[in-house]
């Protein structure tokens, strides 16, 4: 196992997909779109942390919340989503934080997007 923090513009990334589509219509000002970025960073630090207290990290209060305006396929917003997943699964309870429900609403979300998915039989 390894862990990396991620990026603040993957987490950006991320943040502006979650405004974009994970909100039921409604557009979450800044400052939310900041606490949620934050969430996701605390929960990869605490995996990272985890995995190596001996080089342990803190919270970077450099992060900021900014608007991605590139445009990504479903499928590459679910390669970023598992990326950050991966790298934020090593501490115990973290399916309980809050960065990794957002990146699973997120998951959940892109794969849906995905082509076909609409039109696919539910069950068989």
């Amino acid at each position: 196992m390894s862990a990396i923090i991620s990026s603040h513009g993957q987490i950006n990334a991320m943040v502006t997909f979650w405004r974009k589509h994970c909100t039921y219509g409604r557009t979450p000002t800044t400052q939310e779109c900041q606490q949620v970025g934050e969430r996701l960073l605390e929960q990869n630090i605490a995996s990272y942390n985890h995995l190596y207290p001996h080089d342990r990290k803190e919270m970077d209060e450099s992060y900021f919340f900014y608007t991605l305006y590139r445009q990504f396929t479903p499928i590459q917003m679910f390669k970023l989503i598992r990326f950050y997943q991966y790298q934020s699964d090593n501490n115990e309870g973290f399916e309980e934080s809050d960065g990794w429900k957002l990146s699973q609403t997120m998951s959940e979300q892109a794969i849906s997007m995905l082509p076909g998915y609409e039109q696919a039989d539910w069950g068989i």
